[in-house]
Formats: C-alpha cells, structure tokens, sequence
C-alpha cells in the first residue's frame, strides 16, 4: 500500500468515528459520568484539612452516584474526615447514603475516634451520639491513651451523656487516665441518686478507689455531703473502714462532717457484726435471712448487702 491509499485509509477511519461520535451524542446527548471518575473528582475535593473541604460538593457528587466510602490520597474516609471537622451534618449524610460506620483511616481510627476528639476538646457529644446510634463500637478508644466515650466523659463531669453511655452498654468499670476515676465516684460525687443506682445494678465496683487519693465512691459522696448517695453505696456492699491516702474512712468522716449518717452506719457495723461472728447469741435472729440472702456458707458480707440492697429496692 502507497502513501496515498494510507492516508486515504486512515481518513476514512477518522471519519467513521467522528459519525460514531455524532449518533452517540444524537441518542445521549449529556452521557453519565462513570463512577470512577465521580470518585476521583471526590478525592480530588478532600484535602488534608477537614474545615477546607468543599462539602456540598461532595454530597453533590455523592447523590450524583459517588461512593460514600471514598478515601483521600492519605487513606482517611470521608466519615472519619467529617466527623473530626465536627460536621455531623456531613456525618448523618454519608451514614444515610451507606457508609460503612467502622470504616478506619491510614492509622486504623474509625469515625467514632475522630469524634472524640472533638468531644474532648469542644465537649460537642452529638456526633458521638450520632455514630453510636448507626452502629459504632461504643468501647473504640478515641486517643493513644486508650480513652473511651465513657472515660471522656467523666472527666467532662457531664452525668447526662454518662448516663447515656452506661445505657447503650458501656463498660461501668470504665476509668480515666492517670486519675484512674470511675463513673461510680463521679456520680457519687455529682450527687446524683439515679445514676449511682443505675451502676451499681449494672455491676460497677462499689470499692473502686481512685489513683492519687485512694478515695472511693462512698468518700466522694461523703466529702461532698450526699447522704442518701452514700446509704445507697453502703447498701450495696461499700465498706465504710476503706481509708485514702490522708487515713480517712467513711466512718471516720462520718464522725466529724456528718453525724446524720454516723448511726446509720453503727446499725450497718451491728449487722456486720452479726452475721459475721458465730458465738454472737443475737446470729440465729437473723440467721435464716442471712441464709436467704446468699450469706450464709461462706459467703461475703458485700454479697449480702447487695442482696439486702436489692430486696428493700434500694
């Protein structure tokens, strides 16, 4: 084949395809862009800062056909990415149109992480709550120090979301860094009546002390002067000769701050006293209770009290 007849041929092939061209765009004249390429203008959008991301256009592109899982060159999702700007908007957008909730970027944090940390630094719980209630991993640490929803809000000392947390099944043991506090000793220090029983019904430790001052729940209610709190604790197995850092126990506390409250606690000793020494002729008056109630064969003062505690409906 000559010069000519290859130069004819090639033209003639261009001409058939600019034909093609012209029926494609006759019978689709606006084609659908493809998915790949919805994905890629989405990853071109996500930048490594969260508040500098144009995000309507990305739920734009997402409605158009995008995937909600799209990850940025640095391998954070778009969930994650959202949540740690706070946009919990974007967040309830994405998790609506099917992004995966467990979803983790390049150093293996979900979204639920990212929003703890704005949890702890804006103390905004929303977008915790939001994740929580599509499915998160409610005990997924939110920093290296291993810090959970729950953690993060006892050093918050807000008793609502604690409250919250404890109901969708959070760890009740759960403690702070370094403080080592648990929900218990906030609560009972807090005060609040509700919350305290609600833990220890779910099995929170009643003699949990924390780090630095060795305080229990019951000092805490002691020292801030929560009578029923601390007959509540009591109730519930919390032992009242337990000392701090400082020597102090509830009954010695008792003593000097609130007098109230002293013989309560001499009633709880008698008790004691009671079911514990086998030559007291006083034992056979409350033997059969005791029994009843899981005491007696070996079993602890704390069992009983708990027991007791849940028979009075405290």
């Amino acid at each position: 084949m000559g010069m000519k007849e290859r130069r004819a041929f090639r033209e003639t092939v261009r001409n058939a395809g600019k034909k093609t061209r012209e029926i494609a765009r006759k019978l689709n004249p606006e084609p659908a862009i493809s998915k790949f390429m919805l994905n890629h203008k989405v990853r071109k959008l996500l930048v490594r800062d969260g508040d500098k991301i144009d995000w309507n256009a990305i739920e734009e592109l997402v409605e158009a056909g995008a995937s909600p899982d799209v990850k940025c060159r640095w391998g954070h999702p778009m969930l994650v990415d959202a949540a740690r700007a706070g946009r919990i908007d974007v967040c309830k957008f994405l998790l609506e149109k099917g992004a995966r909730v467990g979803a983790r970027d390049s150093k293996g944090k979900t979204a639920l992480a990212a929003a703890l940390e704005t949890y702890k630094k804006k103390k905004d719980f929303s977008g915790v709550r939001l994740l929580l209630e599509n499915g998160a991993d409610i005990e997924t640490a939110g920093d290296y120090l291993g810090s959970t929803a729950l953690a993060i809000a006892i050093s918050n000392q807000n008793i609502k979301e604690m409250r919250y947390l404890v109901e969708k099944g959070a760890d009740v043991n759960t403690r702070t860094f370094a403080v080592e506090k648990t929900a218990l000793m906030s609560a009972a220090e807090k005060g609040d009546l509700e919350l305290c029983r609600l833990l220890l019904r779910k099995g929170a430790d009643v003699d949990a002390a924390d780090h630095y001052s060795k305080d229990t729940a019951l000092l805490h209610a002691m020292d801030n002067g929560h009578v029923d709190v601390a007959k509540l604790l009591v109730m519930y197995g919390a032992d009242i000769y337990s000392r701090n850092m400082d020597l102090e126990s509830a009954d010695s506390t008792a003593y000097r701050k609130m007098p109230n409250i002293e013989i309560f606690f001499k009633k709880v000793g008698v008790l004691h006293n009671l079911l514990s020494n086998e030559k007291d002729g006083n034992k056979g008056s409350v033997s059969g209770f005791a029994e009843s109630l899981g005491y007696a064969n070996g079993g602890s003062y704390k069992i009983f009290m708990s027991n007791f505690a849940e028979c009075v409906g405290a």
